[in-house]
């Protein structure tokens, strides 16, 4: 801070107007006021920025790695299709991508017991392209997650560490914000697909002929958690992807501050 401003501290804003300063004292008073202000003004809002920007990269580290668990549980369930048989052997089964699970009574010794049976799909089971491509389209999504979460870490953690490296953040928040947005399309595809053909269309999904009840048999579907998950999931990963475009917003502010900071430095 110059002598100017040190002195208008020292005798308070009037009495500081009212002392005898000559007409190039007054100049240099003026642009020294004006600088350190501009200064202090810019040192604030970076200090704001940087605690802002804190905030938001940890809330979009949490929210990475809880969409890539909703990823896994979307993955490994078996409600995909609920579909209720009228059949005395077996009259719910689950369907998920790879696997069927059904319960089935079985005649005990003196009570019926309900046995947890699942069965692996085969060369003799008919999948549909719904569940075919849903397969895929959920791996590559859980696949594009994962890098992110590789990405999105590496980058909170150099930032965390003050490095000096915003083309390094830049880049891996916009290959983050790229990946969650793909899978976030993949993943949407994947569960409205497997709604729609379930409810409003004709899915082509046979079982095999060993299995203890046939698709003719059906007599109600049921309504599963695997839309809305779906759509929470993307949700979340559209929320993280859009934290992920303000840090790097952030990151060319700061870098604009940091420039002009630069000019008052003697």
């Amino acid at each position: 801070m110059c002598d100017y401003v040190r002195k208008m501290y020292s005798l308070g804003f009037q009495g500081f107007l009212s002392s005898d300063l000559s007409e190039v004292e007054t100049q240099k008073h003026t642009e020294c006021f004006h600088g350190a202000f501009s200064q202090d003004g810019l040192e604030m809002g970076m200090l704001a920025l940087e605690m802002k920007q804190g905030r938001f990269e940890l809330t979009a580290l949490v929210c990475t790695y809880v969409t890539w668990a909703l990823g896994i549980i979307l993955a490994i369930s078996r409600h995909w299709r609920i579909w209720e048989f009228d059949a005395k052997e077996v009259q719910i089964v689950f369907i998920g991508l790879w696997k069927v699970y059904y319960y089935q009574k079985v005649n005990g010794t003196d009570s019926l017991i309900g046995v947890t049976m699942h069965t692996g799909g085969n060369q003799s089971w008919i999948i549909p392209p719904e569940i075919q491509y849903g397969r895929d389209l959920i791996l590559l999504a859980n696949f594009m997650k994962s890098v992110v979460l590789i990405f999105s870490t590496e980058a909170i953690l150099v930032s965390w560490i003050k490095a000096p490296y915003p083309d390094f953040l830049r880049s891996h928040y916009n290959i983050s914000v790229l990946f969650l947005l793909l899978s976030s399309f993949c993943t949407l595809t994947a569960v409205f697909w497997n709604h729609i053909v379930d409810f409003y269309g004709h899915t082509t999904f046979q079982f095999m002929s060993t299995f203890p009840v046939q698709k003719e048999e059906l007599y109600l579907k049921h309504f599963s958690y695997v839309l809305p998950l779906g759509i929470f999931t993307v949700t979340l990963s559209v929320s993280t992807a859009a934290m992920f475009i303000y840090e790097i917003c952030a990151l060319r502010e700061m870098a604009q501050i940091s420039q002009a900071l630069v000019k008052f430095k003697p």
